[in-house]
């Protein structure tokens, strides 16, 4: 089983990716550690795919512009297709998850199939879900949980045919949580915020190695400094540069791990403007030295 331990974003969608799922069967598994990353956080980022997890140990804090929800060990959640979020985890308890991705496509078939129009695209559109937590003392909750460890077992040891029981699970998993979603299952208008916010972290995405000013960032979601800085804190509750220099040690940190490229050349190619500087910041997010962190790593 893989730990994921890095962030990569698709250049054209600016989607979360992971080299690990195939178009041919379009469901992935991992486990992650926030203690991989600076700050034990994973950014700010959104992606197609339905993510479904189950907390193996210790806690885990999702956040998304709405609010922010603890899961504890035991507990599990589904995450919804485009769902803006960032995850963190305590520096001095532990912190391991079990996550499954895969498309809409994975359990619905394709876009004019019945099961995808009468059963999938209703918890897709429905803008109250976002998010939802599994609790193994809510009775209703307990056949989704086991699911969800069915599942991430079934992928970790791969038997014979594991591919049909493993679609299998992920219909039954789908299925209850039709159930239990039934009353919230009203389709909407993706919060204009939502779409500003995702504009501005793809332009970061695409130019975060270029020496950037505010209104940069903010022209392109059509906005000006002070309403692009309002919409970074009402979504994100943080800044617009306390983000980017955030994402900046986040691709660092990437390049550090999976290449022998010079510190100093990192360290340009990510929009710092001196390594005496990256190294202070690295050092100030991280606890070490960019060389401390690749030997690590």
């Amino acid at each position: 089983m893989q730990y994921i331990c890095s962030v990569l974003v698709d250049p054209q969608s600016k989607h979360q990716t992971l080299d690990l799922m195939s178009p041919d069967f379009p469901y992935q598994a991992q486990i992650c550690d926030l203690h991989y990353y600076p700050d034990n956080l994973f950014p700010w980022h959104w992606h197609r795919e339905i993510e479904i997890f189950y907390i193996r140990e210790g806690e885990l804090d999702y956040h998304l512009p709405g609010g922010t929800v603890r899961f504890e060990e035991g507990q599990g959640g589904f995450l919804n297709s485009n769902v803006l979020h960032m995850t963190t985890c305590k520096h001095e308890k532990p912190c391991i998850q079990e996550e499954q991705q895969f498309s809409p496509e994975f359990i619905g078939g394709s876009a004019g199939s019945r099961i995808m129009q009468k059963y999938v695209l209703p918890i897709l559109d429905a803008p109250g879900l976002e998010l939802v937590k599994l609790d193994p003392t809510v009775p209703d909750h307990r056949p989704l949980l086991d699911c969800l460890c069915h599942g991430f077992a079934l992928y970790d040891a791969q038997p014979e045919g594991f591919e049909l029981e493993l679609q299998r699970c992920m219909l039954d998993f789908w299925q209850g949580l039709c159930q239990i979603t039934a009353s919230m299952q009203k389709s909407g208008a993706t919060p204009v915020n939502d779409q500003r916010i995702k504009q501005m972290l793809s332009y970061i995405a695409d130019h975060y190695g270029e020496k950037l000013q505010l209104e940069d960032i903010a022209a392109a979601a059509y906005l000006s400094p002070r309403a692009c800085g309002r919409c970074f804190q009402t979504q994100l509750g943080t800044t617009p540069f306390a983000y980017l220099l955030d994402y900046r040690i986040q691709r660092a940190c990437d390049l550090l791990a999976s290449t022998d490229q010079p510190v100093g050349e990192i360290a340009a190619r990510c929009g710092f403007s001196s390594s005496s500087y990256f190294g202070r910041i690295f050092r100030d997010k991280t606890g070490q030295s960019p060389n401390e962190y690749r030997k690590r790593r």
